[in-house]
Parts: structure tokens; C-alpha cells; sequence
């Protein structure tokens, strides 16, 4: 086998790999965000506050990284002050999210209040006049299409209720402790079911496992493809160190070739999940690594 065919090889394998886990973490991502539009916007682990009357600083102070206020101003729940403590990705047709370095009333809308505007760039609740500046909703019909959220507290309007929700479904279970609840996760026998952790681990087990197989595999087709040349090499001189040294950096040149490949595909989907999970794929290839230190060390005696 020339020195290309096996360059393309573990090429190929390594891109298998970093696929593999890419389209993993899409799957979580695209579930996540099913979930928010199926619950309009809301984790299926949230809980209602029993004082509507609590001031929206009163209830930042309290809130960990990664969860959201939400004051609903009608009994349907579509217009919505909303507070986020972190980076939140709305599900947005067009436009950009609120821009927290924008201290002005702005606003997202659904499709159908959108075309129900008589101003396009603007909606007014009671004197003050938020910017459109995006469109939630997907590119199907869904309960997103008739919401609107707002970034700034509106006196004039009454509050039904102010819902919380977090990120990490484990959170929520803190913040139950800070504030007088009247419901408490709402959808809280669906929750069990889709949350029970049972159907995630299974998958993220599976997915484990066949990454570890991969990369194993990597490790050793790649020591049997180069011990050849790695044994005249230390004919000839080298040391094991430097052998191995060697074939490390080769490893690192063709695993980040393919992650290049893979942050290429990432930026043209749009979800920029190799961004957030960048660590977990240096983890992998650290783990390639030890897959074929393991194998260098393991065949030292039968080679050298």
C-alpha cells in the first residue's frame, strides 16, 4: 500500500469518526429545539410562580447560568416579556435575536402577527414601541407563529403569570427552593417519560461505544499500517520516541484535516455545534492517541 493509499485511509476513518459524533450532536440540538417549539418556548421541566407581583430583578438575582423568565401579559400566554440569564438560540425564520448590547424595546413576533403589522418595523403595547428585529417560528406552521416576545417590562400591561425554565433540567430543581411555586412542570408526566434520562442514556451509550470501537480501530490499523517503516526507521537510528513522535503528529495532521472539514460543514448548517463541543473533540483525538500509544507499546517487543 503507497504512502497516499494509507494517508487516505486514516483520513477517511478519522472523518468517519468526527461525522459520526457531528451528527450525534445535531440530533441532540434538532431534539432540544423540537422541544421548545412543541411547548412554545418553554422546557417541559418549568414551573409558574405563585407571585405574579415579584420584580423581574428580584428573580435575575436568583436565577442560575442558562435559564429564562418569562412574564406572560395575556391568559394565552403570546405576548411575553421574557429575561434570559445566557446564551439562548431562539428558533428564528429570518432576523437576529435581541441584542443585549442594545439598550431599545425590541421584539420578535410570529409569522402571523408579523403580517398582521401595519408597520412592519414596529408593534406598540401601550406607549412604548418595541422594533421588530426577528421572526420566530420554523418553516412549518407551529404554535410559534401567533408569539410575541419582548425584551423590555412593559408597566402597562397586567402579568397572568411568570413562568421559569432552565436549560439543565436539574436546575429547575433549585429554583424551586428560591420561589413560592403554584405549578411546578407543568407537563411534568411527559417530562418522565422524555426525561427519564432512559431513551438518552441508551443512545448516548450506544454512542459511546461505537466511538470507542472507531477509535480503537484507528489506533491499531494505523501501528499495523506504519510499523514496517517505523522498524526500518529504527534500523536505521531513531529512537522510539522519535518514532513514535513521528507518527503523533502524522495522527494530528490528519485528524484536524478532518475536523476542518467537518467545522466546514458546521458553518454551512448553521448550528455551530463543533464551536460549543470543541473540547469533546479533543478529547477524541487524545483518546486516538492512547489508542495508538497502547499499540506502539504493545508491539514494542515483537518489532524492535
Amino acid at each position: 500500500m503507497t504512502k497516499i493509499h494509507k494517508q487516505g485511509l486514516i483520513f477517511s476513518l478519522f472523518l468517519a469518526i468526527n461525522l459520526f459524533f457531528f451528527f450525534y450532536l445535531n440530533y441532540t440540538v434538532v431534539e432540544r429545539l423540537q422541544m421548545l417549539i412543541s411547548n412554545r418556548l418553554y422546557c417541559t421541566w418549568n414551573l409558574v410562580l405563585q407571585d405574579s407581583d415579584l420584580d423581574i430583578n428580584q428573580i435575575s438575582e436568583q436565577l442560575p447560568n442558562g435559564s429564562r423568565a418569562f412574564f406572560e401579559h395575556t391568559e394565552d400566554g403570546n405576548l411575553r416579556f421574557v429575561y434570559q440569564k445566557g446564551d439562548w438560540k431562539l428558533p428564528l425564520v429570518s432576523g437576529h435575536s435581541f441584542d443585549s448590547n442594545v439598550d431599545l424595546p425590541q421584539a420578535l413576533v410570529g409569522i402571523n402577527v408579523k403580517n398582521n403589522l401595519e408597520n412592519e418595523d414596529y408593534i406598540v403595547f401601550g406607549d412604548i414601541k418595541y422594533e421588530v428585529v426577528g421572526i420566530l417560528g420554523t418553516n412549518y406552521p407551529s404554535s410559534l407563529d401567533n408569539l410575541t416576545l419582548i425584551n423590555k417590562i412593559n408597566e402597562t400591561l397586567p402579568i397572568e403569570r411568570v413562568v421559569i425554565d432552565t436549560e439543565n433540567p436539574r436546575d429547575i430543581e433549585n429554583v424551586a427552593q428560591l420561589f413560592n411555586v403554584s405549578v411546578f412542570n407543568e407537563n411534568r408526566a411527559l417530562s418522565r417519560f422524555l426525561n427519564s434520562d432512559i431513551f438518552k442514556q441508551l443512545i448516548m451509550i450506544n454512542v459511546v461505544i461505537i466511538l470507542v470501537i472507531l477509535i480503537v480501530i484507528s489506533g491499531y490499523l494505523y501501528f499495523n499500517l506504519y510499523k514496517k517503516n517505523d522498524y526500518v526507521l529504527y534500523l536505521l537510528g531513531n529512537s522510539k520516541l522519535n518514532i513514535m513522535k513521528r507518527n503523533i503528529a502524522r495522527l494530528t495532521v490528519a485528524f484536524l484535516s478532518s475536523f476542518i472539514m467537518i467545522l466546514l460543514i458546521d458553518l454551512g448548517i448553521g448550528n455551530q455545534v463543533v464551536f460549543k463541543y470543541f473540547t469533546r473533540y479533543i478529547l477524541i483525538l487524545l483518546l486516538i492517541y492512547i489508542s495508538y500509544c497502547s499499540c506502539f507499546f504493545l508491539g514494542d517487543k515483537k518489532l524492535y
